[in-house]
């Protein structure tokens, strides 16, 4: 599972394109699914554009670098 810089499209159409990788399309949602379906229809200047991405597609991809930490508290 994950995304794939060097993925071809194959036959079973199992994988889908996101920007230069490829994903497989068993990880993500069907609305995901659809938004990237949405998404490479765009030109390049409009996908530049868009602000929003997916979160299971961000996580696939290894976009989002997150870690948990415990939040600072003030006292008095």
């Amino acid at each position: 599972m994950g995304c794939n810089d060097h993925k071809q499209p194959d036959a079973d159409n199992t994988w889908i394109l996101f920007q230069d990788r490829w994903v497989e399309r068993a990880a993500l949602s069907d609305e995901t699914i659809e938004w990237l379906t949405w998404y490479n229809g765009l030109s390049e200047e409009e996908q530049l554009s868009i602000s929003y991405l997916p979160a299971d597609l961000l996580e696939e991809c290894g976009l989002t670098q997150t870690e948990d930490s415990e939040a600072d508290t003030c006292s008095d």
